[in-house]
């Protein structure tokens, strides 16, 4: 009896703790990534379809994991988002349902040549930037989850190793696009000057 419920009780816990580190350390990290290096994939909409397919999974994910979370409070009868853990992943939580709602309201997106209207520009500022607070806080609730677990060692891991790399290959994909900016622009450059040299030469 006592021991089958509280087996059920961890199980639940730990399956919350399962969905919210693979909604925020991976499929955000994918989504995220996806947009911000889009020149590194295939052209046309192969980032957005990833960066929405990513996003949706992490939302869908948070989603259920917060009903474990208050599931499992409600059975212990303990007072729900008392601790930082939980606040966070209030925020966390609150922002991600945001995140969809954001995008429904998105200004259209400019074409042939036309400049990004305020609205868009502000759009973009506050969706990008709700994303990324939304995704550093769900790996800081994923280390204070973990540490609230008592799994102090999983914790450290996951913000010493896993975030770690996570920058390293941020880091290294925003060089990689910077040089290959860089390359473009300069052969861009080299395709306008060319016509007028020869025109110099035709008129020598």
């Amino acid at each position: 009896g006592t021991s089958s419920t509280e087996q059920v009780d961890q199980s639940m816990i730990i399956a919350h703790g399962v969905l919210m580190w693979l909604a925020w350390a991976v499929f955000a990290s994918v989504g995220i990534f996806a947009s911000v290096f889009r020149q590194l994939l295939p052209t046309g909409p192969t980032w957005f379809k990833v960066h929405r397919a990513a996003q949706s999974f992490a939302v869908l994910l948070t989603i259920i994991a917060f009903i474990l979370a208050v599931v499992y409070a409600d059975e212990r009868d303990r007072e729900h988002f008392s601790g930082s853990h939980q606040i966070v992943g209030l925020v966390v939580f609150i922002l991600a349902v945001l995140q969809p709602l954001n995008a429904c309201v998105r200004p259209p997106t400019p074409t042939g040549g036309e400049q990004k209207t305020t609205g868009r520009r502000v759009w973009e500022y506050v969706h990008k930037g709700l994303g990324y607070v939304c995704w550093l806080l769900g790996n800081i609730a994923a280390l204070l989850g973990l540490l609230l677990f008592g799994e102090d060692l999983l914790g450290y891991l996951h913000i010493g190793l896993w975030c770690g790399l996570l920058l390293v290959i941020y880091i290294a994909l925003f060089v990689v696009t910077q040089a290959r900016d860089k390359q473009e622009k300069q052969a861009t450059e080299i395709n306008q000057n060319s016509p007028k040299e020869v025109d110099n030469l035709v008129g020598q």
